[in-house]
Order: structure tokens, then sequence, then C-alpha cells
């Protein structure tokens, strides 16, 4: 089961980054950038990027200038980070 806890900051163009899973210990984190002006009563799509790297190589921040640009145009852009 996957649960996501995040709090919202209302700057514009922010990015949070977030817990997502903790497995034995390691902590598996996920960057949510957020469209300007982001407002919790609205509904948004998003996108969810998963960076390649065959399991030993990459970060979630590959994807940060994807998820920058798509942000900018009113999507939510995750990037998660994997075991």
């Amino acid at each position: 089961m996957l649960t996501l806890v995040c709090g919202v900051s209302l700057i514009s163009q922010s990015v949070d980054t977030i817990l997502y899973k903790k497995v034995d210990s390691t902590s598996l984190l996920m960057a949510v950038d957020y469209p300007d002006q982001f407002d919790t009563t609205r509904s948004y799509p998003a996108l969810v990027f998963f960076f390649g790297g065959g399991w030993n190589g990459g970060t979630m921040d590959h994807f940060a200038h994807h998820a920058r640009y798509f942000s900018r145009r009113g999507l939510v852009c995750f990037r998660a980070d994997y075991r």
C-alpha cells in the first residue's frame, strides 16, 4: 500500500520532497513540482517520472527540467526515487 503525506506550499513554482515509502532502513523519496499559484481546492493533471538507470545509477533529479517545464503549464509532477 502506498501512502503519500505532503505539506502544500502556495509559493509559486514550489517543490517539496516527501517520504513515500520506508523499507527497512531505506527511505524512498519523491520530489513534487507544483504549478505556479497552486490551489489546494482544485484538481490538476499529474505526471510521474521514474528515471532509468538499470537499478545501479541515476537520481530523481534526472527529470527536474522536465518537471519544471510541465508544472509551469499547470501539471503536478512527481519524480520518484526507487531502490
